[in-house]
């Protein structure tokens, strides 16, 4: 009973001090008041209810920390990384950081966990960043919440443990935190550290979207042109791309221009596929690239442009396609918008063989069984054939029986 009187009696004071006005403030911070000095300092801090003044927020909130106020400990440790009202000096932040961590101040706590992770002004330090995220959950601080799920996840400061992420990101979710609600959407997706469940992936993705979170609204698309956990609609997976498109996430871009190329969902038309694809591509997303080389390739959409469609094709093989790789292979095989280059479309049918690509398999084992660029090498030939074999390449299957290389395996 002495509790709840006393934190009603505190409660009702905060609520006094935070209706005064600024000059009612100094008046009572002048006298001492730590309360008052605090208030004053986040004013000024915030440039609520005051103008922003940083030189007067750390002025007030020094007064108040070193009469051991936490919240002013907290601020002024913000005020020393940042240089705001004083010189920067991290040594200073990490001082009074420590200061309010110790009195369990979840804030403070939050942000020493983000120093030992990054080494900031400590000795980097997952276990002692995970022990104070772990620390200030106990205050049901969503945020930290959060965070400690992200140690589970991946496996910093403690081993990796799904199902402990996925239980601290559904509570970090349910404290509002969107990244949390996005991440307890794909936990949901994916099957992981739970049981696969479209709906509820489905709703979480929702959530987070409706708060304008980019990615949910790509994956909120991508379920209703998918079909899962909600009933196919391209119409409204067009729209959640479309507001996922505002914000430059590539993969929406893609997703549009892919409805546009097969007239999905709207009519088809290359010059918008073209543009949608473009944008994406200039977001480094891949499959874009290739699928935009092949508009300067083929005059979709645009011109036909055989630099373009080199450069294009480049940067998709750089980033793994493996079509983009056989293609750059070949440009290099044939002398195609480039200088004939038998060593670089080695390298690049190479790349393309070991991403499974049944087409470079094939060209590799020709490669090594006439010895062109290198050095014949039969068992080689033979056992990129059997790659491409098992692939289901005709043409392997004849080479293979042509040049009877059984015998080489």
């Amino acid at each position: 009973m002495k509790k709840i009187l006393l934190t009603t009696t505190l409660l009702l004071l905060s609520i006094v001090i935070y209706s005064q006005t600024e000059a009612q403030l100094i008046t009572k911070a002048n006298s001492g008041d730590i309360e008052s000095q605090y208030m004053l300092g986040l004013r000024y801090y915030n440039g609520e209810k005051a103008e922003q003044d940083f030189n007067k927020a750390y002025k007030w909130l020094k007064k108040a920390a070193d009469q051991d106020y936490t919240k002013a400990q907290y601020y002024l440790a913000l005020c020393y990384e940042y240089g705001l009202g004083t010189k920067g000096n991290i040594l200073m932040a990490i001082e009074y950081a420590k200061l309010a961590s110790k009195k369990d101040y979840a804030d403070a706590q939050i942000y020493l966990a983000h120093c030992y992770e990054e080494g900031k002004g400590v000795i980097q330090d997952y276990s002692k960043a995970f022990e104070l995220f772990k620390k200030a959950t106990t205050k049901n601080n969503p945020e930290a919440q959060y965070f400690l799920a992200i140690c589970y996840y991946y496996g910093e400061g403690v081993s990796i443990n799904y199902p402990e992420a996925f239980s601290w990101f559904y509570k970090a979710a349910q404290g509002g935190i969107i990244e949390a609600q996005y991440a307890i959407a794909g936990c949901y997706e994916s099957g992981t550290g739970t049981e696969q469940n479209f709906d509820n992936a489905f709703k979480w993705y929702k959530i987070a979207a409706d708060s304008n979170y980019a990615e949910a609204q790509y994956k909120i698309g991508k379920l209703y042109k998918d079909g899962k956990g909600t009933k196919k609609d391209i119409k409204k997976a067009l729209k959640y791309f479309s507001l996922a498109d505002e914000q430059n996430i590539p993969s929406a871009q893609y997703n549009i221009a892919v409805c546009y190329l097969n007239g999905d969902g709207v009519k088809a038309n290359m010059n918008k596929a073209y543009t949608f694809f473009s944008k994406a591509a200039m977001n480094n997303h891949p499959n874009a690239q290739f699928n935009l080389a092949v508009c300067y390739e083929g005059g979709y959409g645009t011109n036909k442009n055989a630099k373009k469609a080199f450069k294009w094709f480049r940067r998709a093989a750089e980033n793994n396609i493996s079509d983009a790789q056989f293609q750059i292979a070949e440009y290099y095989n044939n002398g195609i918008n480039t200088s004939k280059d038998t060593k670089k479309a080695l390298i690049w049918y190479q790349k393309a063989a070991e991403n499974n690509h049944t087409q470079s398999q094939l060209k590799i084992a020709i490669f090594y069984y006439y010895g062109k660029g290198l050095k014949t090498n039969y068992k080689k030939a033979a056992f990129w054939t059997e790659k491409a074999m098992k692939n289901g390449s005709k043409k392997a299957k004849q080479f293979w029986k042509d040049n009877n290389l059984r015998k080489y395996i």
